[in-house]
């Protein structure tokens, strides 16, 4: 924490900089880090800084199931401070509010706080394939937070069930979970690396834009199984490449996945439940179009660029 405040500080000191050089208006700062902590609560008065909401850290603590520490504590009293210190706050979603007012104690209201949705591009890219397989992407880090071992106890029944099924994982592999004592690409290879349908699932790593919004084009169902998402950018930026989307009925998910129209919201880690719902979608290919379909025209019209800059 006293090093996170170290550089808090010194963001402070550049936007003092910066303000005599060329004049600043309001300041924007990400919750994460409380990077604009000490400039939210020196500038009270001078310059209005505005803090907008993502996941915070003791939402983050809960879902790891990490230790709580001094540290900890520390890090999350400066995370409610420059709440309170900010002359405004932007809501990523209503959940995120609910979470923030539950934690921290701090009452986010129409007053004091705007819900702005984020946004993405639209997704350009042409698809590649013409393989007539069934493509299942998922993007983030594997990690438990994210929901990864709710893919991994429905991963092997689907696998051996359609023979047609891709699963591919996009992102940092490198996370060793703190139960398993391992990575889940090590516990992938050490359980399953010998299974004939081992060659159909594919680990890439973190890879930069360009391939990432190519994997989003290609694949036929993307899934975001997460323990909890103050907002979930990674679904709109599937449903902007027109995918079918299946999340869970947990945080600010529930806002941007209509169940049943743009895809489908599942209970928290119900394994059952979510290779239910996987298993509706790869036996169904009008359903998969519907929903793309949906899901793409609620992005158009909620979730696009345009509207969140004009919103903010």
């Amino acid at each position: 924490s006293n090093g996170n405040l170290q550089h808090s500080y010194g963001v402070y000191k550049k936007i003092v900089q910066l303000d005599k050089k060329y004049g600043i208006d309001v300041i924007e700062s990400a919750l994460w880090d409380y990077e604009g902590a000490v400039a939210a609560y020196m500038l009270k008065g001078k310059i209005p800084v505005i803090i907008r909401l993502q996941t915070p850290l003791l939402k983050v603590i809960e879902t790891q199931h990490w230790a709580m520490n001094d540290d900890f504590r520390l890090f999350a009293d400066f995370e409610g401070q420059m709440i309170r210190d900010s002359a405004k706050v932007i809501a990523i979603s209503d959940h995120i509010r609910e979470t923030i007012t539950d934690l921290y104690g701090i009452t986010l209201n129409e007053t004091n706080s705007e819900k702005v949705y984020l946004g993405v591009d639209e997704n350009t890219c042409e698809s590649t394939r013409n393989d007539g397989n069934i493509r299942i992407l998922y993007v983030g880090r594997l990690e438990r937070r994210k929901g990864i071992h709710t893919i991994f106890e429905v991963l092997p029944n689907i696998m051996e069930k359609y023979s047609n099924v891709e699963m591919r994982f996009l992102g940092n592999v490198d996370i060793v979970d703190d139960i398993l004592k391992m990575t889940y690409k090590q516990y992938f290879e050490k359980h399953y690396k010998k299974e004939k349908w081992a060659s159909r699932v594919f680990f890439l790593g973190q890879v930069d834009n360009s391939v990432k919004d190519q994997e989003f084009r290609d694949c036929d169902i993307f899934v975001a199984p997460s323990l909890y998402e103050s907002f979930g950018i990674i679904s709109i930026e599937a449903m902007s490449a027109g995918k079918p989307v299946i999340g869970c009925k947990i945080g600010g998910m529930q806002e941007v996945i209509e169940d049943g129209v743009t895809g489908f919201t599942v209970e928290v880690e119900n394994s059952k439940e979510f290779e239910e719902k996987l298993a509706c979608l790869i036996e169904n290919t009008d359903l998969r179009e519907k929903m793309g379909k949906a899901g793409f025209e609620r992005f158009e019209a909620v979730f696009s660029n345009k509207a969140m800059i004009a919103n903010t």
